[in-house]
């Protein structure tokens, strides 16, 4: 029986599948680090206007992401069910709110582009007043921004490229059959005694190992199909939220003195040895 159906095969094939798919998607999830350490780099000066443009940027940025985050995670989406709510945690301006409010009541299509725009705009008119000293520091930092709300998208997108329910389906159905036709089939006859129907029944144990083995390898797949949910292997958003929200802050409020001061090999090495 174990020869006739190809459980192995299927099973392995459909773990990997899944598992790349998971895989593809844990990548794409946005992080704000790197925008924010250039943000806060090239973006010059310690005075209220370039601080108030550093915060700007970064938490335009935040807000991309914690948009898609609440599209996607019930978790996030019960604890910011509205703009308003992101509005009073901080993440968005009421005027802000109220601009993207009027934009959803023209279109359907997705606001998340919104605050990217804002970032963008920032950028540049930070480089226009000479807040950023070049054009190719300009450009890299753009160029971050756009690539967070890329990974927004390619994240937002693996909702609309869900593993069909018949492929799971089909493998569990496979799994459990083999399961029953094995214990079934590995009962031995006892050909001495020439009773028809009579058989000597035994405790499979290598079966169920082999069984074991197999829903194992089911659940591990089954718990990859989707990571968007509630459960303790899901990906933990709101956690991830807050955690960007408070890397984004400390990243942003660097102070002069928070930068040590050069110093040489050689000298490293005369402080050690005194």
């Amino acid at each position: 029986m174990s020869g006739s159906l190809p459980v192995t095969s299927l099973l392995g094939f459909f773990v990997t599948s899944v598992f790349t798919r998971w895989w593809e998607m844990f990548r794409n999830i946005p992080w704000p680090d790197q925008t924010a350490i250039l943000t806060t780099s090239f973006i010059r000066g310690q005075d209220r206007e370039s601080k108030k443009i550093r915060e700007t940027v970064i938490r335009n940025v935040n807000v991309v992401i914690a948009m898609t985050f609440k599209k996607l995670s019930p978790s996030v989406r019960k604890k910011y069910p509205t703009l308003r709510s992101l509005t009073s945690q901080g993440y968005l301006t009421a005027e802000e709110t109220l601009i993207i409010e009027n934009l959803r009541s023209r279109t359907s299509v997705d606001m998340t582009y919104v605050p990217i725009v804002w970032a963008c705009k920032t950028v540049d008119k930070a480089q226009n007043d000479e807040y950023i000293s070049s054009t190719h520091n300009k450009i890299d930092l753009m160029t971050e921004i756009l690539d967070i709300q890329s990974k927004c998208m390619e994240l937002s997108h693996w909702t609309m490229r869900a593993v069909p329910l018949a492929y799971c389906q089909v493998v569990a159905i496979v799994v459990y059959f083999f399961y029953l036709s094995s214990v079934v089939g590995g009962q031995s006859l006892e050909p001495e005694r020439h009773l028809k129907g009579h058989t000597n029944v035994y405790f499979p144990i290598f079966t169920l190992l082999q069984l074991f083995f197999y829903i194992g390898w089911l659940k591990v797949g089954e718990s990859f199909t989707d990571p968007f949910g509630d459960d303790d292997d899901d990906f933990e958003f709101l956690k991830l939220l807050e955690r960007h929200r408070q890397m984004s802050k400390m990243l942003s409020e660097q102070k002069p003195g928070d930068l040590p001061k050069a110093i040489s090999i050689l000298d490293l090495h005369v402080a050690a040895e005194s």
